[in-house]
């Protein structure tokens, strides 16, 4: 019988997330925790996963943001 993964998320743990991102894993923790657009991590079983790409996006959002942020 083969076992199935419940979540299909490539990134698993909170140390791969942070290395991903070149951040601690307390920043990371941080942001996932944000009420405004958190990190999109995914919690099963009591582990993190995440997807490399949606981290992508969202990292790209907020330096999106900071960028506008620093020229108005």
């Amino acid at each position: 019988m083969s076992r199935r993964r419940i979540v299909s998320e490539d990134l698993e743990g909170w140390i791969a997330i942070a290395d991903t991102l070149g951040k601690s894993e307390s920043t990371v923790k941080r942001w996932a925790r944000r009420e405004v657009d958190p990190l999109p991590v995914k919690r099963a079983l009591g582990r993190i996963y995440a997807s490399t790409e949606r981290v992508r996006v969202w990292w790209e959002r907020q330096t999106e943001d900071l960028s506008e942020s620093a020229v108005a």
